[in-house]
């Protein structure tokens, strides 16, 4: 009787030995894909949508409490951007070359001082308007 008993106990044993080898086997898999490089970028770009989405709402809600800021606010990040998009020569801008007026094109060798005068020009920015009137007047 008492080797019957130990029998049970080594069957259970090797049961609980193979049921714990599977669970171990399981989570190793399991661990194994969550640090697969696919794993790792899937779950790098679910949190970055997700933060970049939280990070809109919550602009977007502070902007419906307070238009009055958030029209300062877009005009003083606009303004900087305005000033560095003037400086770019036009014929960068544009493919079909620098209008120095309406109606008049430079091209060749002219197009290419008066674009390197523009992009290179160091005077005041309070002069800028003087000139621009002048040009304007002269027609």
């Amino acid at each position: 009787m008492a080797m019957h008993a130990e029998d049970k106990s080594l069957s259970e044993l090797e049961r609980e030995a193979e049921h714990t080898r599977a669970d171990l086997i399981h989570t190793v898999d399991e661990l194994h894909s969550r640090v697969a490089p696919q794993a790792i970028k899937d779950e790098v770009k679910a949190f970055a949508r997700d933060t970049s989405q939280q990070f809109i709402r919550t602009l977007e809600r502070r902007a419906r409490e307070n238009p009055l800021q958030t029209v300062a606010i877009a005009a003083g990040l606009a303004y900087p951007a305005w000033r560095f998009l003037m400086q770019i020569p036009a014929p960068i801008l544009s493919r079909r070359g620098y209008r120095a007026h309406p109606g008049r094109r430079i091209v060749g060798d002219a197009w290419r001082r008066r674009a390197g005068r523009r992009a290179f020009d160091r005077r005041p920015q309070a002069q800028r308007p003087k000139r621009l009137l002048k040009r304007v007047r002269e027609g």
